[in-house]
């Protein structure tokens, strides 16, 4: 068995916090491993930690800047990542393994969020993945998007470097008995500048309002330690405070969320299309879903697949609002239909979302761990250090070139490559 530790830059699903996505999915990834054996510990970070107020002892807690230190004192086989960015504060080589996993298109994210800061962090992104060991992501859709970056980094696809665990949960999933008389939809999390629910959420409003019956929780607010825009989602809650069928709650610790969550009827989860929610596994929906809740989810999202084929939702799309109106009608006057979806979400987490049924790939990984194979020794956007390199370039493409060419192609290299520079 492995001795692992799982490091995160976000506050974990401890008791009394309120959590993330990445959260989750570290806490996941680690207690799936737990429950094959293995030995892991959890870290956190501090600075985080301590803006959410945690005094607990139940994880550690680092500084990036110290984090060689902190990991060279618990000297772990395996070392794994949620999510890139941190592996940058590790400047020394290590006994063990890194694993890196990607919860989600967290370039994408930059894109909607700071867009000026994508083209900084492409060559950050590239130098850490190029010291990872192996990979993990949360789907399918993902896995593609994620090869093509691995191979940019210099890493050798004649095989797969990375494997596909969905976001899981427990599986110990809470109890939903009871159901109430009149339909609670719930929806759950931070805002998020990616993510825009307007259009279904305004929909619910409309048809809960016409029914003069049922009620939306709406649990949510700006992020609790990162200043993201929110101008869209304060735009939407001034809209929806406006109805006596809305009730709003800040952002909850997650035991009390789950307990609003199995005292709920349905969750909504409908979001306009880009390419960030296209690739993205939700974990959110997964966590609906894990409580007994059936979803009304996007028709364009990999767990669409899986909703569809349990019958554990309704799927739409995003932009149809006549189809939107229809579905929230249908859930008014249903309650029974309800009831039956829901069970059938957590049968469909049972057998396919619980962190032991997925854990299986990294299990396997983390008991015989390896390096990915490299084709190149450095990422290929990486800046060139010498002339060495100019020349190693020039001389490929000379060997391919017929005389003619081979001079014109000579200086155009190198005022590509002194330009890049």
């Amino acid at each position: 068995m492995a001795r692992v530790l799982v490091i995160t830059p976000d506050i974990l699903p401890l008791e009394g916090q309120p959590t993330t996505g990445a959260a989750l999915r570290a806490w996941g990834l680690g207690q799936g491993l737990r429950s094959c054996g293995h030995d892991v510990e959890f870290a956190m970070s501090r600075e985080v930690a301590e803006a959410c107020k945690y005094r607990g002892t139940e994880v550690h807690l680092f500084e990036p800047e110290t984090l060689d230190e902190f990991v060279s004192k618990l000297d772990p086989d395996i070392l794994l990542f949620q999510h890139w960015p941190m592996l940058d504060a590790l400047k020394n080589p290590l006994r063990g393994h890194i694993v890196v996993d990607f919860h989600g298109p967290l370039l994408l994210e930059t894109h909607f969020r700071e867009p000026k800061y994508v083209e900084q962090i492409v060559g950050t992104k590239l130098a850490c993945l190029s010291r990872a060991d192996y990979f993990t992501c949360a789907g399918t859709k993902q896995l593609y998007y994620y090869l093509a970056w691995l191979l940019v980094a210099g890493i050798d696809l004649h095989e797969f470097p990375i494997s596909v665990i969905p976001f899981s949960l427990s599986p110990d999933l809470p109890n939903h008995s009871y159901w109430p008389e009149e339909p609670i939809f719930v929806y759950g999390g931070v805002f998020l500048p990616w993510q825009d629910p307007t259009l279904g959420l305004s929909v619910l409003t409309e048809e809960l309002e016409a029914a003069r019956r049922g009620e939306l929780r709406f649990f949510g607010g700006k992020h609790p330690w990162m200043t993201l825009p929110s101008e869209r989602f304060e735009k939407l809650s001034q809209q929806l405070k406006g109805s006596s069928h809305v009730r709003f709650s800040p952002p909850t610790p997650r035991d009390k969320l789950i307990n609003e969550y199995t005292g709920a009827s349905v969750a909504w989860d409908v979001m306009s299309r880009n390419p960030e929610r296209e690739m993205a596994f939700t974990s959110r929906t997964v966590e609906y879903l894990w409580c007994g809740l059936p979803v009304v989810y996007n028709n364009y999202a990999e767990l669409a697949e899986y909703i569809a084929e349990y019958d554990a939702g309704w799927i739409v799309d995003p932009a149809n609002e006549a189809q939107i109106r229809q579905v929230a009608r249908e859930i008014l006057n249903n309650p029974e239909q309800v009831r039956t979806k829901g069970k059938n979400a957590q049968q469909l987490v049972r057998e396919r979302l619980t962190w032991n049924v997925t854990i299986g790939p990294l299990d396997a990984y983390c008991r015989q761990p390896f390096r990915a194979a490299r084709w190149s020794d450095r990422p290929i956007l990486q800046k060139p250090e010498s002339t060495e390199f100019t020349a190693r370039v020039i001389n490929q493409v000379k060997k391919i070139l017929p005389p003619t060419m081979r001079r014109r192609t000579k200086r155009f290299i190198s005022r590509m490559i002194e330009f890049k520079k």
